[in-house]
C-alpha cells in the first residue's frame, strides 16, 4: 500500500509539471498538509491542535491566491490536478507510513527504521512504476530514440550521468524526509515539508530553469 502510494504521488507530480509551470505545481503541492490534517484525524481519529490547523490558513491563501488572476479563477485544470492527486496520495502514504513504524519491537526484529522502509518501499514503487512508464512514455521514447531526437541535444553517458546524479539527490532528500518523518508526526512534517517549496522555487527562479518566469502570486 505505501509503495503504490508512493508511485501515485509521483506520478501525480511529475504529470502535474508535464502539463503546467513546476511552480505552479509546488505551489499546489504545499496544501499536502490539509490532506495530511484532515485524513490524519478521519483516519487515526487525532485532530491537530487549533495553533497547527492556524497554521493551515495562509497556506490554503496561498494556493488559491496562485490559482487567480486579480478576481477570477484562471488555473491549469490538468496541472492542479495531477498536483492535488500527489498530495493526497502523500499524505496517505505518511500516515500509513507511521503507523507501520508504531511496533517498535516488530520493526527493531526487522531491522526497519524509517530510513530502512522508506528503501524498501521506493524499491517496490519502482517496480510499480516500470509498467506506467512504459504504457505513457515506452512508445514516445522509443520513437524519438530511433529518429536520434534524443541524442541529437545530449550525449548517451551524459545521459546517464544527469540520471544518476538526480537520481541520488532525490533519494537522498526522500530519505531525509523519512527521517524526520520518524521524529514527527504526520502532519508536522507535512508542515515542515512546505518550506521545501519555497526553497524549490527560488532555485529555479534563480537558475532561470523555469519554463516562464514567475508571476506576482
Amino acid at each position: 500500500m505505501i509503495a503504490f502510494l508512493h508511485t501515485i504521488g509521483h506520478f501525480g507530480a511529475v504529470l502535474s509539471m508535464s502539463f503546467g509551470a513546476p511552480t505552479f505545481t509546488h505551489v499546489v503541492k504545499a496544501a499536502e498538509p490539509v490532506f495530511s490534517t484532515i485524513l490524519n484525524g478521519l483516519i487515526n481519529k487525532q485532530w491537530a491542535p487549533m495553533q497547527v490547523n492556524l497554521t493551515l490558513v495562509p497556506v490554503v491563501a496561498g494556493v488559491a491566491w496562485s490559482c487567480m488572476k486579480g478576481f477570477t479563477i484562471e488555473v491549469n485544470v490538468a496541472a492542479f490536478i495531477g498536483a492535488m492527486v500527489s498530495n493526497l496520495a502523500f499524505a496517505l502514504r505518511s500516515i500509513y507510513m507511521k503507523q507501520a513504524l508504531k511496533d517498535k519491537a516488530a520493526c527493531t526484529a526487522k531491522n526497519l527504521d524509517s530510513a530502512n522502509v522508506y528503501a524498501v518501499y521506493t524499491i517496490f514503487a519502482f517496480i510499480l512504476s516500470i509498467p506506467l512508464a512504459y504504457v505513457f512514455e515506452g512508445e514516445k521514447l522509443s520513437t524519438a530514440w530511433a529518429a536520434g531526437e534524443v541524442t541529437a541535444k545530449i550525449s548517451e553517458m551524459e545521459i546517464v550521468k544527469l540520471n544518476l546524479i538526480t537520481g541520488l539527490f532525490f533519494y537522498l532528500y526522500n530519505e531525509s524526509a523519512s527521517l524526520a518523518l520518524g521524529n514527527l508526526d504526520g502532519v508536522a512534517h507535512a508542515v515542515c515539508n512546505t518550506v521545501k517549496r519555497v526553497v524549490i522555487m527560488i532555485a529555479m527562479f534563480l537558475s532561470g530553469l523555469g519554463a516562464k518566469p514567475m508571476t506576482t502570486q
